[in-house]
Order: C-alpha cells, then sequence, then structure tokens
C-alpha cells in the first residue's frame, strides 16, 4: 500500500517539486507507511505534507516521528518558511500529530474527495509551522 501512496503522489506533481519518504521500521526494514512534502518551490518557498502509515501500526508514535523529522527536514534542508497539512476533521488522531509537531491550528475548509467512485464533501483542518522547533521556539538556520 505504501508504494501506491507513493506512486499515486509522484503522478499529482504537475511540474512541481515533491520529496517522497517511505517510513520503515527500524528492526525489521519493512515498509510501514510513506511521508511527503509536496508542491514546493524555490519562489513560494512552502509545502504541503502528507503521510500514510499502516492500519495495524496506529498509535505507536511512527506518525509523529515521521512527521517532525521531514518537518525538520524541510525548514533546515530545503529553507522552506512555511509547511502546511490538512487533516480531516474526523480524523483526530492526525490532527494531534501535527500538535505533537508544533504545527497550529489556522482553520477549516471543505474539500472534495472521491472514494471509489463518489464524489464527496467534508471539512478538514490545515496546521502549517513557520520556522519554529516544536517548543515554539525559532529554528536557527
Amino acid at each position: 500500500m505504501a508504494r501506491d501512496w507513493i506512486s499515486e503522489t509522484d503522478r499529482k506533481r504537475d511540474g512541481r517539486s515533491d520529496q517522497v519518504f517511505m517510513i520503515t521500521d527500524r528492526r525489521s526494514g519493512e515498509i510501514i507507511g510513506a511521508i511527503a512534502l509536496m508542491g514546493f518551490t524555490r519562489e513560494h518557498s512552502h509545502a504541503k505534507i502528507g503521510y500514510w502509515i499502516g492500519r495495524p501500526l496506529w498509535n505507536r508514535g511512527y506518525a509523529t516521528e515521521a512527521v517532525c523529522a521531514v518537518l525538520d527536514y524541510g525548514f533546515r534542508v530545503i529553507g522552506l518558511h512555511r509547511i502546511y497539512a490538512f487533516s480531516l476533521s474526523r480524523n483526530k488522531a492526525s490532527g494531534r500529530v501535527m500538535e505533537k509537531c508544533g504545527m497550529r491550528h489556522e482553520g477549516c475548509y471543505g474539500i472534495i474527495y472521491r472514494k471509489p467512485e463518489i464524489l464527496k464533501t467534508s471539512p478538514s483542518m490545515a496546521s502549517s509551522r513557520r520556522n519554529t522547533s516544536p517548543a515554539g521556539k525559532p529554528i536557527n538556520q
């Protein structure tokens, strides 16, 4: 499933820069999910972060570790100024992951998404983090 998500993310690039990483178990090396910085350009210096963890491995800290690491990478290595994410309002765990990594709630949006041939509208939350550590202190660049 992680490889499918990576492949789908890669197809949606539309000329923008994306970086997709596999999330692996430290002990076994098994792929357990994926995370990506999507749609960033040097001109605008921002990106969207998206992630996916296999359901049997939820609530074990994998998403939090991956999101915090990729946020740090985006700010320190790529030099982004803003990284944002969306989570469906019913997905409280994903919102908590973002908060633990220092992102803050910005607002709610209506999103249309396709799930096997059905269009649905669902509220979502957007979060961002601007050059600060999870503790809210400025990151020295």
